[in-house]
C-alpha cells in the first residue's frame, strides 16, 4: 500500500520499483506541480546477515568461469538477486566485482540496442581469467524502472526519444537503481575491499556510501554498434558514464 504523503510530498500513485526504492508520483506544494520521488526503503538495512535467512548456494559450471551461485532474497520486496562467486573471499584480499543490473532483453535476448549483454560476458571472463571475483545480479530492470515499463520507454525511443527523454516523458527518473541491496550482498559474502567493473562514476560512489572500499575502477567498456551507438553516447553526456570508445 502507497502511504499517503511523505516528507512535504502528497503521493499520488506509485511508478515503479526496484532494488531497494520505490518511486511514486507525488504533488510538491511548494513548486504545485507534480514530481516523481524516489523512497527508499530502510528495512532490508536492519538485517546485517542476510544468509542466516534468505541464502541458497549451489555450483554452477558457465563456459567462462565456473563459481558457486548464491541466490539473496530481499527482505522488503522479495525480489531475487543473485550472486556468482568464484574463488576464495576474504576481507582483506581486494575482489573483482561487477554490480550487474538484470536486462531481460540484452543478457537473456540477446539485444544489441543495449550493451548489457557484452558487459555481462566480458565481466564474466574477465573474472574466469582472474580465477576469482563475484558478480552481483541485482534484480532491478530497466534502471530500476521494470520490464512493463522498460517497453514502454522503448516504444517512445522509436518515436525519436532518447533513453533519458522516455523514462521522464513516462513520469519516471532517467535511473533508479540503487545498490543497497548490492552493497549488503557484498558484506555478507565477506567482500569489503574491491576493484568494480563499471564505467559508471554513481555506481562507485553508490556503493562507497555502504561502507565498502573501492580500491581501483576497472573499466568495462564494449565497442559500439550501429544499433546502440546512440544509446551509448546519451550514457556518456547524461548520465556521467566514461566512455571513450564514444565520440
Amino acid at each position: 500500500m502507497s502511504p499517503d504523503k511523505v516528507g512535504r510530498y502528497k503521493i499520488k500513485s506509485e511508478l515503479g520499483r526496484g532494488g531497494m526504492a520505490t518511486v511514486y508520483r507525488a504533488f510538491d506544494p511548494i513548486s504545485n506541480r507534480e514530481v516523481a520521488i524516489k523512497v527508499l526503503h530502510p528495512q532490508l538495512l536492519q538485517h546485517e546477515n542476510l544468509k542466516e535467512r534468505f541464502r541458497r548456494e549451489a555450483r554452477m559450471h558457465a563456459r567462462i568461469m565456473h563459481p558457486h551461485i548464491v541466490t539473496l532474497l530481499s527482505l522488503y520486496e522479495d525480489d531475487q538477486h543473485m550472486a556468482l562467486v568464484m574463488g576464495k573471499v576474504s576481507p582483506d584480499r581486494p575482489m573483482l566485482v561487477r554490480m550487474h543490473s538484470q536486462c531481460l532483453t540484452g543478457d537473456t535476448l540477446h539485444s544489441i540496442r543495449c550493451d548489457c549483454h557484452d558487459q555481462l560476458k566480458t565481466a564474466m571472463k574477465k573474472v574466469g581469467e582472474k580465477g576469482a571475483g563475484v558478480i552481483v545480479y541485482l534484480s532491478q530492470e530497466g534502471r530500476g524502472i521494470g520490464l512493463a515499463n522498460k517497453i514502454r520507454a522503448y516504444a517512445l525511443q522509436d518515436r525519436g526519444l532518447d533513453t533519458v527523454q522516455a523514462n521522464l516523458q513516462l513520469g519516471l527518473p532517467a535511473d533508479m537503481r540503487d545498490y543497497s541491496v548490492g552493497a549488503q550482498i557484498l558484506k555478507d559474502l565477506g567482500v569489503r575491499k574491491i576493484h568494480l567493473l563499471t564505467n559508471n562514476p554513481e555506481k562507485v560512489s553508490g556503493i562507497r556510501k555502504h561502507g565498502l572500499s573501492i580500491l581501483r575502477r576497472v573499466p568495462l567498456e564494449i565497442t559500439p554498434n550501429g544499433m546502440n551507438r546512440a544509446y551509448l553516447k546519451v550514457k556518456k553526456d547524461k548520465l556521467g558514464h566514461l566512455l571513450s570508445k564514444v565520440q
